[in-house]
């Protein structure tokens, strides 16, 4: 997660979005799409044993239509499958930070 962070916060505005991410159920910033986006998205990487919640993936359909909650599921899975590679080959965290960051400029908000 931390490489689309960075890009994010280098590369385009909103970094109080980001910063507040941790906090997106109270944040007042996030649209009802992106609140049912997050959810889904927690509710898939936490792999509960329960499986996701049938409220998450109504709101998610609802807010996203099928074809977009579906897409949503795709991409979610690919930045998880990602982060557990990244886990299983014990890559340190951030060590394409200083390339990444080298030579770039922050846009202000």
């Amino acid at each position: 997660m931390s490489e689309f962070v960075v890009r994010r916060l280098t590369f385009k505005p909103g970094r109080a979005r980001l910063h507040l991410l941790a906090a997106w159920r109270e944040a007042p910033c996030y649209s009802p799409a992106e609140r049912a986006a997050l959810a889904l998205t927690e509710a898939l990487t936490e792999i509960s044993p329960a499986g996701v919640p049938d409220d998450v993936w109504d709101d998610v359909v609802e807010q996203l239509g099928e074809d977009g909650a579906t897409k949503l599921v795709w991409l979610i899975v690919a930045i998880n499958a990602w982060n557990r590679l990244n886990v299983a080959a014990q890559t340190p965290p951030m060590h394409w930070k200083d390339e990444l960051l080298e030579g770039a400029a922050p846009r202000p908000d």
